[in-house]
């Protein structure tokens, strides 16, 4: 009996393992189909492309093919009326100069002073050496003034001025026994070189 137990339990095992190979392969199967079809779509619709490329290529080909001639359009009437209104502006605006320049000399002309410190016909070139002797002058002044400046903030550095008996510094004490008797500081030494010790 337990032999035809596990006979039995065997078979539903294989007919429970067969129905479901049969469902997955029903499965594959549906979706081979959904794919094969798919795939006609899309080889359909690249034949339509590709009919549609052929088209354009040969309509692109019979336009390289054709030639575009446009005629140049006639500008005689247009630039003989430009060169006419030309002329006519011309001669108004040379009509108008002369005017304006018989104007002008017939004006009475103001007397121009100027101040020169050269004249006018300076063949020897004075004037230049005057120049380079100017801007030299103003170029040393500014170096002297730079080192002045410079040589006094070195001197005030190495030796700080100090007041007249500044080493006799005078404390006072509340008593009035040590008031009677003043008391001397000795002075700080000088700071060398702006640095405290």
């Amino acid at each position: 009996m337990s032999k035809e137990i596990a006979n039995e339990e065997k078979v539903s095992e294989e007919i429970v393992s067969q129905k479901m190979l049969l469902t997955v392969l029903n499965e594959t199967l549906e979706e081979m189909q959904k794919a094969n079809r798919s795939l006609k779509e899309i080889g359909e619709k690249l034949e339509n492309f590709a009919g549609k490329i052929g088209t354009l290529e040969t309509r692109v080909h019979a336009f390289e093919q054709k030639e575009i001639r446009i005629e140049p359009p006639d500008l005689g009437p247009v630039s003989e009326r430009v060169s006419a209104e030309c002329t006519g502006l011309k001669k108004v605006t040379e009509a108008g100069l002369l005017k304006v320049a018989v104007a002008v000399e017939t004006q009475p002309k103001p007397i121009v002073r100027r101040i020169s410190f050269f004249p006018e016909t300076d063949r020897e070139g004075n004037y230049k050496t005057l120049i380079r002797w100017m801007i030299g002058g103003i170029v040393g002044l500014m170096l002297v003034g730079a080192a002045y400046v410079l040589a006094n903030e070195w001197i005030q550095r190495t030796q700080p001025l100090q007041p007249p008996g500044a080493g006799m510094e005078m404390k006072l004490s509340v008593d009035t026994s040590a008031a009677a008797q003043p008391k001397t500081v000795p002075a700080r030494k000088p700071l060398r070189h702006g640095r405290k010790k």
